[in-house]
């Protein structure tokens, strides 16, 4: 027989329908042709595959245990029209056996970023395995008076890391102090900009909800204190507001939610 050679673009239009985890499974070693087109950044085959899947509303959630060495990973899909059809995946996390200090920071577009031990973090992508140590210094404190945050700036076209740290106290309440830290470069997160907001995060320690170009969190403004209501971080924009108020809140979610 024969061999067809197929059009690039046809081939990208085939495999971006194919999912994630079937294209690395499959085309690493099958197929090395496919698999270079797809890790050829000129193709656009990234971006590509993630808008079709957000077209297909093919997200999941992102769970973590409260363990901070041995951190394990699941992933469960938010499409189940019932309770009863829920299947948790366990996601492969390749620090499981390292016995360093992992903590999940936030997950966008499929990426997780952790805290690793001696101040780095790793931004990791769980299906392929790829991941990439960025160190970060000592400004950055994982503890249970911040919060944090994954998500992609689409003005840029990069991805960063929004972290909130109460840092003032005042007779009328907190402030918080917001840095931003590019993602972009291959060996350390820099810090692009720090200012102050009038909120506190209720739960601290808790990863932020990327949706829509934002980032979300439950939190009070200092001069509300007694009303929680839901902000938001537009990642382009680079500004919060406040998007509704809660009526109530349970207090202690025993999952972390992500993309």
């Amino acid at each position: 027989t024969n061999n067809v050679l197929l059009p690039d673009d046809i081939i990208i239009e085939i495999l971006t329908r194919i999912p994630a985890k079937s294209l690395t499974q499959k085309f690493k070693y099958v197929c090395k042709p496919w698999y270079n087109l797809m890790k050829d950044p000129s193709s656009n085959f990234i971006q590509t595959h993630l808008n079709r899947s957000m077209e297909r509303d093919c997200s999941n959630f992102i769970l973590t245990t409260f363990c901070m060495i041995n951190t394990q990973l699941y992933s469960s899909s938010l499409n189940s029209s019932s309770c009863d059809e829920i299947n948790v995946e366990e996601i492969e996390n390749p620090f499981k056996e390292t016995q360093l200090v992992t903590e999940v920071l936030g997950s966008c577009n499929g990426l997780i970023c952790l805290y690793m031990d001696y101040n780095s973090l790793c931004l990791l992508n769980p299906f392929t395995k790829e991941h990439k140590f960025l160190d970060i210094g000592k400004n950055l404190h994982v503890d249970c008076c911040a919060a944090y945050g994954l998500g992609y700036n689409s003005v840029v076209g990069e991805y960063e890391l929004v972290y909130v740290d109460r840092t003032e106290f005042f007779d009328d309440g907190y402030d918080s102090q917001v840095n931003i830290y590019s993602l972009n470069d291959d060996s350390k997160a820099t810090c692009l900009m720090t200012f102050d907001v009038p909120y506190k995060v209720i739960s601290g320690n808790i990863s932020g909800i990327y949706l829509n170009g934002a980032l979300h969190w439950v939190a009070v403004h200092k001069d509300k204190q007694e009303i929680e209501t839901i902000v938001s971080f537009d990642m382009g924009e680079r500004s919060f507001r406040s998007c509704c108020h809660l009526i109530s809140l349970v207090k202690k979610l025993l999952l972390r939610l992500g993309c």
